[in-house]
């Protein structure tokens, strides 16, 4: 199987479970949203932050580690007692940290609350470290799968994820139970996840294993801990530890967490392929050195914006109306948020988006990776201390939005000097003269019938497929790696080819 065709045949997989865990997912943030009211969302969002920074210090790059050298591993031995080796190494760190974590989290709490002016907030210091823990877990779980490519599993386990998420959420709330009946119905469907992981992933960490040399792992683990302990991940939650720590309202708070919150969903359909982007740029440079590793970067980003820059589009356009829509009149003010934070994104999904590191660490050029994740970290902090105390959650948006594209265009940058990254931006440009074309036929369709976000859902879809069908922008090889996946998407595929 080709390099592109394992891509597609795997993000599709990818892209059902997604699809399906974010409908469900939509239910719980309107349920909660709705549920908890403007206040409560921005306690709620300001509790999230405690596990989630707490993730960043716990992960240690153990989930790279695993997607980097277990596929090698595979290939060395394919009984896999080398990728057990490793495997149960690294699940013993996980623990070993974890429980450290605990402890030391469990004192230093009501510190942080008092430096947060939240001293209140103690009262759910037990519930938030069970939520550390199942996320910290899960994560590994998830990780294992996705490095040997099970996309499958994972995407039911998502699925069935979301699915007890939302009905214990529903049960909790009808209990009455609040902040955290929400907190208890994530932390339980997450456990409960990763139990039926453990069982199914049983044959790749119980066995007979073999003691692996683990040379240049450490230098890995250690840069991708750097580059994801301050990366986005960071950004986002020292943007809501400053918006506390300059005492911006709750309200102000829940809106910066819906829209950055919305934000990332639209790219739902993308999440948690980096390893398999990795995997393919590996084996591509491996082949052709960097030869292969340009046609892989420019098939897999081609294939990338095609399918999200539409999305993001019609969200910047209709961001209002689409919280409206979602969350209710309350929640209008995080309209205009989610405009700005999505320009953002936009122009770090032009620079290459989350491909750009690791697409560098392909090429060991992980220390630079690191540099210019830790120049954008502290440029984040920089702005929000400047920007916060006079623009609240305002502030909070820019900050982290110029810092995304900071760093997404110093990797383009180094990344031009070995490898083609401009050759996309001609399909780019087609792929944005879609979009517009199809906001033409949404406004119409609205001025037609009627000025709701369904009926220009509708129209924008419409437009597109028209626009497509006219211009037939598909070249031959989308087409035939459509074919290869499955005969009947190859001759949906061929109507937006020329000569199709």
């Amino acid at each position: 199987m080709s390099s592109v065709r394992q891509f597609v045949v795997n993000i599709s997989w990818n892209a059902v479970g997604k699809t399906l865990t974010q409908i469900i997912l939509f239910g719980v943030s309107i349920a909660l949203t709705r549920y908890l009211g403007k206040e409560r969302l921005g306690i709620y969002a300001s509790l999230l932050v405690i596990p989630a920074i707490l993730r960043l210090i716990n992960s240690l790059g153990l989930e790279a580690v695993l997607n980097k050298k277990l596929p090698e591993l595979k290939v060395q031995d394919p009984t896999l007692q080398q990728g057990r080796f490793l495997l149960n190494r690294v699940l013993s760190i996980r623990i070993v940290s974890t429980a450290i974590l605990l402890l030391l989290a469990y004192l230093g709490l009501p510190v942080y609350f008092d430096w947060v002016d939240t001293p209140d907030l103690v009262q759910y210091r037990s519930l938030i470290l069970v939520y550390f823990t199942a996320v910290s877990l899960h994560s590994l779980a998830s990780t294992l799968f996705m490095t040997y490519l099970r996309f499958k599993v994972t995407a039911f386990m998502d699925v069935f994820n979301a699915i007890a998420n939302l009905v214990l959420l529903v049960l909790f709330i009808r209990l009455g139970l609040g902040i955290p009946g929400a907190l208890w119905a994530y932390a339980l469907s997450t456990l409960l996840t990763l139990l039926i992981y453990i069982v199914i992933a049983k044959p790749y960490w119980w066995g007979p294993s073999q003691k692996v040399g683990m040379e240049g792992t450490a230098q890995l683990g250690l840069a991708a801990y750097g580059v994801g302990f301050l990366g986005f991940g960071l950004l986002a939650q020292s943007d809501v530890v400053l918006m506390n720590f300059f005492n911006v309202p709750n309200e102000g708070i829940g809106f910066y967490h819906l829209a950055t919150g919305l934000g990332a969903m639209l790219t739902f359909v993308f999440t948690g392929i980096g390893p398999l982007a990795m995997s393919i740029f590996s084996e591509s440079f491996a082949k052709t050195s960097y030869e292969g590793l340009s046609a892989s970067w420019k098939q897999i980003m081609s294939f990338h914006f095609f399918c999200s820059a539409p999305i993001f589009i019609f969200a910047f356009v209709y961001s209002q109306s689409l919280i409206i829509f979602l969350y209710g009149n309350e929640y209008h003010p995080a309209g205009p948020l989610l405009s700005l934070y999505l320009f953002f994104l936009f122009g770090t999904l032009v620079l290459g988006g989350g491909f750009a590191v690791s697409t560098l660490y392909v090429i060991r050029k992980h220390p630079f990776a690191l540099r210019t994740t830790v120049e954008g970290s502290v440029l984040n902090i920089m702005l929000d201390v400047i920007l916060i105390p006079f623009y609240g959650e305002w502030g909070a948006v820019i900050a982290t939005g110029t810092s995304l594209v900071y760093m997404a265009f110093r990797q383009w940058w180094c990344l031009r000097e070995m490898i083609d990254v401009a050759s996309v931006f001609p399909f780019f440009g087609k792929c944005v003269g879609l979009a517009l074309l199809g906001l033409l036929a949404s406004f119409g369709l609205a001025m037609v019938l009627s000025n709701t976000l369904p009926v220009q859902a509708i129209g924008y879809g419409l437009g597109i497929v028209l626009v497509m069908l006219w211009t037939k922008p598909l070249a031959p090889e989308h087409h035939a790696v459509a074919g290869d996946i499955h005969p009947r998407l190859g001759k949906v595929t061929g109507w937006f080819v020329k000569g199709g």
